[in-house]
């Protein structure tokens, strides 16, 4: 390649990048005429997001066949892992769950970030238990189990039952990083697991009864971290948490760092499984960390109170890099009206709705720092009629951290 030519994509990508992502379709329309494939295969990896490179298949056969490769897929997954994560927010009301993204980064703490419902998806009875696996999501009932892209907007695998009068007492989406491979995860009856590992040339399940102890997952969502399922489950009367190594498809068992282990909630922190045991807005957060799975070794970190003017803040989660996220619950006002006969009847309606504004903080402890997203409401005559009539989304909000835009449209 000549230097005059790397001069023109870089010009082109600079450019391009003060667009927005239809002034960027515009663009690559133009051009993507008037160079030669090799340099359409440096191009395209410069788009800045999977939305603008989604769009740009739309421009030939070939975009179209050079942005659909697995080698593509998986190299912009890698690159978009690190350096765009963002959160998602799904908000579950009847049978539908609206969702859309907010930037974790922003160059200003005053920036206003006025957001749309990005789309919707119609729940057909599906529990609100949520997790993002490297860049999709698995939506589960006691009769379905999806596989679902965001950025894609798009179911991309419905698995199929196990085979057998096996029954499904748990379900989960695993990620092993090692052989950039996704892994379903079924607990059944009779102590065995159904294992079906997706995009692969396997077409039924796995179904392995080795070593499995007898147990009932809990209704709480799991949590995929470094290849390693965690989900809470009982063992006859004792509440403890099971691990799933996806690579070596091994079961094992922890207990739980202390005994109130009903109250708090499984998450993850900087890489590792944690165990949210109190949080409180005045006195800070207790929170279990777990250093050693093999040895069973938590250790205990306490986080004093974030710098944040009123109460009405909840943590929601945490990010890669150690930040503590709070959402800002609303307050309520009491209204009562007298009904047929005579009867009192009283009526609850939040005092600030999601199509207003509200933020997202993101606290530092390690820094005392703390950094607030602001919203400028969301968008949409569906959240605005369930909001009038008294549903506030937030009280159904559904946080999930890092969380990266994901290519892939079938597995």
């Amino acid at each position: 390649m000549t230097e005059k030519q790397r001069d023109n994509i870089k010009q082109t990508t600079q450019s391009s990048s003060h667009h927005d992502d239809d002034d960027h379709e515009n663009t690559i329309s133009q051009i993507s005429y008037h160079i030669p494939p090799e340099l359409i295969l440096e191009i395209v990896p410069r788009l800045p997001s999977a939305k603008s490179i989604v769009r740009s298949r739309a421009v030939s056969k070939l975009w179209s066949s050079i942005t659909t490769t697995p080698d593509f897929i998986n190299s912009f997954q890698t690159r978009s892992s690190p350096s765009r994560p963002c959160v998602l927010l799904l908000f579950k009301k009847l049978d539908k769950i609206f969702f859309f993204f907010s930037p974790l980064h922003q160059n200003k703490p005053e920036d206003q970030y006025p957001d749309q419902l990005e789309n919707t998806f119609y729940d057909n009875g599906h529990r609100n238990r949520y997790d993002s696996v490297n860049g999709l999501m698995c939506l589960k009932s006691s009769t379905q189990f999806e596989i679902w892209n965001p950025t894609m907007r798009r179911v991309v695998f419905s698995l199929p039952k196990p085979a057998g009068c096996h029954q499904t007492t748990g379900s989960f989406l695993g990620y092993d990083p090692v052989n950039g491979k996704y892994k379903a995860v079924c607990i059944l009856t009779f102590n065995k697991i159904g294992i079906l590992t997706l995009g692969g040339a396997q077409e039924s399940w796995k179904i392995i009864s080795k070593d499995i102890p007898e147990h009932v997952p809990a209704p709480a969502p799991g949590r995929c971290i470094n290849g390693v399922i965690y989900y809470e489950a009982f063992v006859r009367t004792n509440h403890v948490i099971m691990c799933f190594d996806l690579r070596s498809e091994e079961l094992s068992l922890i207990e739980f760092p202390n005994d109130e282990k009903n109250l708090g909630i499984l998450s993850s922190y900087e890489g590792r499984l944690a165990f949210i045991m109190r949080s409180n807005i005045v006195s800070g957060v207790d929170l279990w960390i777990l250093e050693d799975a093999e040895n069973h070794k938590w250790i205990l970190q306490h986080f004093g109170p974030p710098p944040l003017p009123c109460r009405k803040w909840m943590l929601r989660g945490f990010t890669d890099a150690g930040e503590f996220i709070y959402v800002y619950t609303p307050a309520y006002t009491y209204q009562r009206k007298t009904g047929e006969g005579g009867k009192s009847i009283c009526t609850v309606k939040p005092q600030e709705s999601l199509y207003g504004s509200f933020s997202i903080a993101y606290f530092d402890p390690k820094k005392s720092s703390i950094r607030e997203v602001k919203h400028g409401g969301i968008s949409g005559d569906d959240i605005r009629r369930l909001d009038e009539v008294g549903f506030d989304l937030r009280f159904e909000l559904s946080v999930i951290p890092n969380h990266i835009e994901s290519l892939i449209s079938s597995l």
